[in-house]
């Protein structure tokens, strides 16, 4: 997996690295978004539930590029 910004001198662990330090960011900004549904009205989840998988999905699909 290639990471934007790594040059050719990085190696693949410093790469897998980075990749997992965004995945744990991602999952971290998730969780938050999702546990503030509690103080949003149920009419306006859906919008935090599509958004989420809109990044989400993008997320995933960049990953797949990139293999």
């Amino acid at each position: 997996m290639t990471i934007p910004g790594a040059g050719p001198d990085r190696s693949a662990e410093a790469e897998d690295a980075a990749a997992a330090g965004m995945a744990e960011r991602i999952v971290e900004g998730t969780r938050e978004r999702l546990e503030a549904l509690d103080d949003l009205p149920t009419a306006e989840h859906v919008a935090v539930y599509d958004s989420l998988h809109r990044e989400l999905s993008g997320a995933l699909s960049a990953l797949d590029r990139e293999e």
